[in-house]
């Protein structure tokens, strides 16, 4: 059962959505780093500070919409860094919306 709700079945899936788990690298802010720390996101996540003053989180996630939209949620204090199909996915995702704001 673990496994399957590791899997993301209980999410919202998309065609962009796959089985497999990924390796997330995303740098954040400070501040949206704190909450990481209080609530990991994975059992294997790490945080490290970077020298612009941001903080890498690296954890293995199951690829789904909720990720995308969880991501999302954290708006400028959030860049997706790898894998390169997800941060191409946020990148356009976010084009969008600033489309629809002008």
């Amino acid at each position: 059962l673990k496994k399957f709700i590791n899997q993301g079945v209980f999410g919202h899936w998309s065609e962009f959505a796959d089985l497999k788990p990924i390796k997330l690298v995303a740098k954040f802010s400070k501040s949206a780093a704190a909450y990481l720390a209080e609530a990991p996101l994975a059992s294997d996540q790490k945080l490290q500070d970077t020298p612009d003053g941001n903080v890498r989180l690296t954890a293995t996630v199951p690829l789904n919409e909720r990720l995308i939209w969880w991501l999302m949620g954290y708006g400028e204090n959030v860049v997706v860094e790898q894998p390169n199909n997800l941060r191409d996915e946020v990148a356009e995702r976010i084009k969008k919306a600033a489309k629809a704001y002008k």
